[in-house]
């Protein structure tokens, strides 16, 4: 009898020790992939820092440009790894902490102006990059109003 409840005690343990396990293993897999994608990204957000704001026009009415072409993948890969980030394939809270600043702060102001151009009065383009940043700028207020950061 006390071999059976000792058997059943020792099973209950060893699956709620699997459980913690394939959750932590699935927490740091998914933060590494967000690290990876953001550093894989870091290539193609050069290209909004290269850019001055005022050039930013001048590529977009020359649409055979190099440089309008290097925006518009810089843009195309944004809208890719948003994408990632919308359908929790990558990790918000990571991001925000990595990109904080950087997204939201300096490039933003390049992003939103090619976003503008490229998809006009239209919200049917870049939907994710949009929600992005939308996002960081909850996160943004939610810091002010409360004073600190995570």
């Amino acid at each position: 009898m006390w071999l059976n409840i000792f058997t059943i005690f020792i099973s209950a343990f060893a699956v709620c020790v699997s459980i913690y396990t394939f959750r932590w293993v699935s927490k740091r897999d998914l933060t590494r992939d967000t690290i990876n994608a953001y550093e894989d990204l870091q290539t193609f957000l050069y290209h909004f820092y290269e850019y001055p704001s005022g050039e930013i026009e001048t590529f977009v009415d020359d649409k055979t440009s190099e440089e309008y072409k290097a925006l518009s993948n810089s843009l195309a890969r944004l809208e890719i790894f948003s994408t990632g980030i919308r359908h929790e394939i990558y990790d918000f809270e990571i991001i925000y902490k990595m990109a904080h600043g950087y997204l939201d702060g300096i490039l933003r102001d390049k992003i939103d102006y090619l976003l503008y151009m490229k998809s006009g009065n239209s919200n049917q383009f870049y939907v994710n990059t949009q929600w992005l940043l939308e996002e960081m700028d909850k996160e943004i207020r939610k810091e002010a109003n409360f004073g600190g950061s995570k």
